[in-house]
């Protein structure tokens, strides 16, 4: 049987001071994954909330009226916002 040791001289059995290197390493990655996919899962639900709101508000078949701009414009930036929180 092969006995490592780590930086402070203590022994660890079958190579268990990598095992814990590795575990460390992967949750790091693991942390970055997570952050990255709720950002994007939290863009998609803002921007198809934004899409809905406009839709339910204005529908497909009105023609373009005057305040439907300013909608517009309010609605993109407090999905800026919200996505920038």
């Amino acid at each position: 049987m092969i006995e490592l040791t780590d930086k402070y001289g203590l022994i660890a059995p079958g190579g268990m001071t990598n095992s814990v290197k590795r575990t460390t390493i992967s949750s790091v990655n693991w942390d970055r994954q997570l952050k990255r996919r709720l950002f994007i899962t939290d863009a998609l639900v803002v921007i198809l909330t934004v899409i809905a709101a406009r839709l339910l508000r204005f529908g497909l078949d009105e023609p373009l009226e005057s305040d439907q701009p300013v909608y517009d414009g309010l609605s993109a930036l407090l999905a800026i916002a919200w996505l920038v929180a």
